[in-house]
């Protein structure tokens, strides 16, 4: 298996050897906005820490020990702190002495551990998982295993990030969680019936739906499909797969994502994040909300919500809003600090703000094209893995990277056909070396062919699959390439 990815992917490996063509989308100065916002913020949540190793610095902190230092140490990973600097070194050291009791600690620990030495930590993290899977309820978990509170989705998330962690790690998960937490996740959405709210999920069942519960919601969802996936999956005797592209759970997981498009906006202001025209306001928490987001999406690949990018949204509103005044003496430069409950401490929000900024920053090494002329149908991801299990393989096993290059999915059938908006669309498409096409036909409709022959033209590569060995797309995409895409070539 490990041989035949190899040989698939020498050709790509030329490719991103091929300097940059003349049509690369030139660099823009948001892109130094951001590296600089994390750096400042990196440097400042660093000078956080105190002598024990931790960030817990006053009373709300120190109510949940090891929270702060957990959340504050996978924010500076992910921000490309290495592991073995001294202060993840301190940090792990005082997080070592911290046992299971609060399932919000024990998920984020579990992340920590894994990322920053999961060999050294191997029994740590089995004992969390252990303890996860102990206090696990069928609809999820509650903050701590004597609590009298049901489960509810937010510390759900947190659980179930922390065991995802761990089972990429190594450590075997009964697949028994992972349909439980599924089947939980696909009944307990606003129904239908509710036309104002169907789509989302809420924080316990008497409250609305909120984007950061339907991000964690949508999450919880995706990493329980992902990792059944794999062992649900059942392959005739010539390879194909039985009931391709029919997964379970992706009504919901498409109601989810329409719920997230109506409530996305172009521009992340003062005035959206009180707009209370959709309900409740949506980004009363616009940290938090944002790292929701950007799991979402990145778990989902998708990098439109609403026809907006939600990295790019993201990052104009947290360049703006990082601290970078005298206020508390000069003691926040650097920082972000919100309003609200969720946001009002800085190292919270500060950790909130690098995980969203950091994560977004992965080189995309393969964008995974969403094609056809019906916008709803699914055909062109009847494999939804495909491209996420490549690119973790290439970056991990071929090129031995820490942090793994990133990929997305790249919608191109809601959007405006006329020639600018394709040029356009062109141009953001080149910032990914790879597009990949797969599907059992391939229906690709004017504009769509027309872009992928500028991708071509300047400098883009092509990695086109029949799924299933499907003919019908063989033949349709010889025929766009030789009379469309290279004609005479």
């Amino acid at each position: 298996m490990k041989l035949g990815l190899r040989l698939l992917l020498v050709p790509l490996v030329v490719v991103l050897l091929v300097p940059p063509s003349r049509g690369a989308p030139p660099k823009e100065a948001l892109v130094d906005q951001v590296k600089k916002a994390i750096d400042d913020g990196k440097k400042w949540l660093i000078a956080q820490q105190d002598d024990r190793g931790s960030w817990e610095k006053d009373i709300a902190s120190r109510a949940v020990p090891g929270g702060w230092t957990a959340l504050a140490m996978l924010a500076l990973l992910q921000a490309g702190v290495a592991p073995e600097d001294p202060a993840i070194q301190k940090g792990l050291e005082y997080l070592r002495t911290i046992e299971p009791q609060n399932t919000y600690v024990v998920g984020l620990q579990t992340m920590v551990f894994c990322q920053a030495d999961p060999r050294r930590d191997r029994e740590l993290i089995q004992r969390n998982v252990d303890w996860l899977m102990r206090t696990r309820r069928p609809t999820g978990w509650k903050y701590t295993a004597e609590s009298a509170l049901v489960p509810d989705n937010s510390i759900t998330q947190y659980a179930l990030l922390g065991v995802n962690e761990a089972h990429l790690s190594g450590v075997k998960i009964d697949d028994k969680a992972f349909q439980e937490i599924r089947k939980f996740y696909m009944t307990s959405m606003v129904p239908d019936r509710d036309s104002r709210d169907r789509g989302g999920w809420t924080y316990r069942d008497s409250n609305r739906p909120s984007i950061t519960m339907t991000t964690a919601g949508l999450c919880n969802l995706l990493i329980a499909g992902m990792n059944l996936s794999k062992s649900e999956a059942k392959l005739r005797a010539d390879g194909s797969a039985v009931n391709c592209g029919v997964y379970e759970e992706d009504p919901t997981i498409s109601r989810a994502l329409n719920w997230l498009a109506l409530r996305f906006p172009a521009q992340l202001t003062q005035a959206t994040i009180n707009n209370r025209s959709l309900g409740d306001k949506q980004f009363q928490h616009p940290f938090y909300a944002l790292y929701g987001i950007e799991r979402a999406g990145r778990l989902t690949g998708h990098r439109f919500l609403g026809g907006h990018d939600w990295y790019r949204v993201g990052c104009e509103y947290l360049v703006k809003a990082q601290i970078r005044d005298n206020r508390e003496g000069g003691k926040l430069n650097g920082a972000w600090s919100g309003d609200n409950s969720l946001d009002r401490w800085p190292i919270v929000a500060t950790s909130f703000s690098l995980l969203f900024l950091s994560k977004g920053r992965n080189p995309v090494l393969l964008t995974k094209l969403a094609f056809g002329t019906n916008p709803d149908s699914t055909g062109w991801n009847n494999k939804r893995n495909d491209v996420r299990h490549v690119v973790e393989f290439a970056s991990k096993e071929i090129w031995g990277l820490k942090n793994p290059l990133a990929w997305q999915i790249f919608d191109i059938r809601r959007f405006d056909t006329k020639p600018e908006v394709v040029d356009q669309l062109t141009q953001e498409l080149l910032q990914s070396p790879i597009v990949y096409l797969n599907g059992h036909t391939l229906n690709l409709s004017g504009s769509q062919i027309q872009l992928l022959k500028e991708y071509v033209a300047n400098g883009g590569f092509i990695v086109a699959e029949a799924c299933c060995g499907d003919e019908r797309f063989t033949r349709e995409f010889r025929k766009v390439i030789e009379n469309d895409i290279v004609p005479g070539g």
